[in-house]
């Protein structure tokens, strides 16, 4: 029997995060074959499989589920220690991923977030752009944005803001088609939307809300897809409105007639909450809607994304 090597640790958390040893070889400067034999060695310290199999998933053993536990609390432990120790905790500096959803991440607080990233040019900031809820107990992320307050007991959860959704179509496309001047006028039109049994959160099922009963005539798992295909006049869409601020050339029907409401909640890893550089990041995102109230509720919103920085 090897004895127990801390380091291995290191490596049997970035083979859980990834389930590719390649992949957390790459993230610890390390070839794959290093990081199956550092977890074989940590095996056989602890006289017990960690992982159910050597396939494609990696997954867990109960007693590797247990460790992985420990192992997340005595790497934020070591975080938090070399942060408070070397004063960095104070300074905006070191690496920070930030889950957020596609349209939110790709039209609303990209921009915004790299004229944050120039106001501390130590602050490295990790924009997870996913169709999917981040997973923050697995470190996929230090602070998440979701579509619902999520159930685990362990993260900090707050409301972010609220938002709004407007049926969007193409300029070219509302002029060659007849006046829509009433929501029975919307029957007449392809519609464009997510499909059905791919949408990772029911707060997306935009088109269950219109008055009629319809389903998509082109279904696309990415709402940038959408948005895009609205814009060459594939249809109607129902976007929420701070995509509308980045393209001008959507214009929005019947808002005062209709619209959706939705929130977006903001979610924290507990062991990062006290960090500065995720402090600034949260002090940032509140302010940053706060003041931008109008791109996330108008349908018709200015056009001005970018040049807000707090």
């Amino acid at each position: 029997m090897s004895p127990f090597n801390w380091d291995d640790l290191k490596f049997f958390i970035e083979l859980v995060r990834t389930r590719s040893p390649a992949e957390a070889g790459r993230h610890l400067r390390a070839d794959h074959t290093t990081v199956r034999r550092r977890v074989a060695a940590l095996e056989d310290a602890l006289r017990t499989r960690l992982f159910s199999s050597r396939g494609q998933d990696y997954a867990l053993t109960l007693e590797g589920e247990q460790l992985y536990e420990y192992a997340l609390s005595m790497e934020s432990m070591a975080n938090r220690a070399c942060e408070e120790v070397s004063h960095s905790d104070v300074e905006v500096a070191g690496s920070i991923r930030i889950g957020v959803p596609e349209g939110l991440g790709s039209y609303f607080l990209g921009p915004r977030l790299a004229n944050l990233g120039r106001k501390h040019p130590k602050l490295r900031i990790h924009l997870v752009v996913m169709p999917k809820i981040m997973n923050l107990s697995n470190r996929e992320a230090d602070i998440a944005i979701g579509y619902s307050s999520p159930p685990q007991l362990r993260q900090v959860v707050r409301r972010l803001t609220n938002y709004k959704l407007y049926i969007y179509g193409s300029r070219n496309y509302l002029e060659s088609t007849a006046p829509i001047t009433e929501m029975a006028d919307l029957k007449n039109h392809r519609f464009l939307g997510y499909i059905p049994d791919l949408m990772y959160a029911p707060q997306l099922d935009y088109l269950s809300e219109l008055p009629f009963e319809i389903d998509a005539d082109f279904g696309a798992t990415s709402i940038v897809t959408q948005a895009r295909s609205v814009i060459a006049g594939a249809g109607l869409c129902i976007l929420p409105s701070y995509i509308a601020a980045v393209e001008p050339d959507l214009q929005p029907i019947l808002p005062d007639v209709f619209s959706i409401e939705r929130q977006f909640w903001l979610v924290i890893h507990p062991d990062a909450l006290n960090l500065a550089r995720v402090r600034s990041v949260i002090d940032f995102l509140t302010e940053t809607v706060r003041i931008e109230r109008n791109i996330l509720m108008q349908p018709d919103p200015p056009h001005n994304i970018g040049e807000y920085l707090p």
